[in-house]
């Protein structure tokens, strides 16, 4: 099916009722978990992205966006995508794209690394997958507006609204996805594809995930994915286990973002700690259905606060070496090895045994003793407070231990 509309008509469709340059948002999903004795079912869909990937732009204060105001994404903030995405992909750049390219963005979310590409290398077959169905709309929008400018040799722009679970289904549950290809006149064209076939013929992979996200991902990949195939990834690494092939950062290391490139190889395929589970069982779990609070946390990040802790240690130490000598800032504490002393020891379980034959004796021995003269032992054999007392302790006893036992689970399972 083919059918043109101009570019004001696509936006006024997908966007209907929506003020320019504010994407819709999707209600925030709660995160949830399942017990810790069970992983994921295999044939669960999982969410790789959440609501921290919506795109919002800033608004000026009479509340008019702003489009050369820096906008969030995943967290970061970034400028305009060409700057960003540009010179990754340019032919002097990380990811050199040609004709021969196939490009694909798990995750497309609003589409400028679909846009960006298509900018760059004109020629190369380009498509992104997005589940979410308001990023999906914005997305197609975003592609009928940039088509004006696009080259005269520029190939069409794909994008499927699906999961990116339909990329590895194999067997019969695979079918075909609709996908929406838009060319530089605007035109849309409804191709099927088929997702997990389409894949295995891709040379590019973007992620913009997080590192939950793409650990999930890593085995997946390295099954579907022909030798020589490069996978790309934005601020979030492919794991420990992976290092990249190259990295980039755009924008500086204080403000910008970092990209990192990898490569598919036989060795890498055929690598068991590629393909096991430890290092997401290790630093994340494997009870997430959808990403937890950790994986958005880049991992030049992590490294950052690592390196301040340690230049802290540093310092503190340096401080400590320069004031060695100054005793009126330094307190030393000399404390003296004291020998064990048994004798404190077994006195001490020699009166806890006394006092507990004593208890015995009067409570329950004595009553059953005749009278032998001796003042104080009759006295205990005639005693009957005690031999009452004692007994009607046990009850209170069972009933204030039940008690603790059952406030510590409430404050174990609250």
């Amino acid at each position: 099916s083919l059918h043109c509309q101009p570019p004001a008509a696509a936006l006024a469709q997908p966007l209907a009722g929506m003020p320019r340059g504010v994407p819709p948002s999707s209600p925030p999903k709660a995160l949830q978990r399942k017990p810790k004795s069970t992983a994921a079912p295999p044939d669960l869909r999982l969410r790789y992205g959440g609501t921290v990937h919506h795109r919002s732009a800033e608004t000026s204060d009479d509340g008019a966006s702003s489009s050369e105001a820096p906008q969030k994404y995943a967290g970061l903030v970034n400028s305009m995508f060409e700057f960003m995405c540009g010179p990754v992909f340019r032919a002097d750049g990380m990811v050199h794209l040609t004709e021969r390219d196939n490009f694909v963005d798990l995750g497309c979310g609003h589409g400028q690394v679909l846009l960006a590409v298509r900018e760059v290398c004109p020629t190369c077959r380009c498509w992104g997958v997005e589940l979410d169905e308001a990023c999906f709309r914005v997305a197609c929008a975003g592609a009928h507006d940039a088509a004006a400018v696009w080259a005269q040799e520029a190939a069409p722009v794909g994008i499927v609204h699906g999961s990116i679970d339909d990329c590895f289904v194999d067997g019969a549950d695979r079918r075909d996805h609709e996908c929406i290809m838009i060319d530089r006149h605007g035109c849309e064209e409804i191709e099927m594809l088929d997702l997990a076939e389409a894949l295995s013929h891709v040379t590019v992979v973007f992620l913009f995930l997080g590192e939950w996200a793409n650990l999930r991902l890593r085995d997946k990949l390295l099954q579907v994915l022909p030798v020589g195939a490069r996978i790309v990834t934005q601020a979030f690494q492919m794991g420990e286990d992976w290092p990249p092939d190259a990295e980039t950062w755009i924008g500086g290391e204080q403000m910008g973002h970092p990209w990192f490139l990898y490569r598919v190889t036989e060795a890498l395929k055929a690598d068991p700690r590629m393909r096991s589970n430890e290092e997401l069982a290790r630093r994340f779990g494997t009870h997430w259905i959808q990403p937890p609070p950790n994986n958005y946390k880049p991992a030049h990040k992590r490294r950052q606060v690592l390196q301040q802790k340690q230049q802290q240690k540093q310092n503190v130490q340096e401080l400590t070496v320069e004031r060695r000598d100054d005793l009126r800032c330094l307190q030393v504490h000399v404390v003296e090895y004291e020998p064990p002393r048994p004798l404190i020891g077994l006195s001490l379980v020699i009166a806890a045994v006394v006092v507990w034959v004593a208890v015995v004796y009067v409570a329950l021995v004595a009553k059953i003793l005749p009278q032998t003269g001796i003042a104080a032992l009759d006295w205990a054999r005639g005693d009957t407070y005690l031999c009452h007392a004692l007994p009607m302790t046990l009850v209170t006893l069972v009933i204030f231990r039940y008690w603790g036992w059952l406030s510590m689970e409430f404050f174990k399972n609250a």
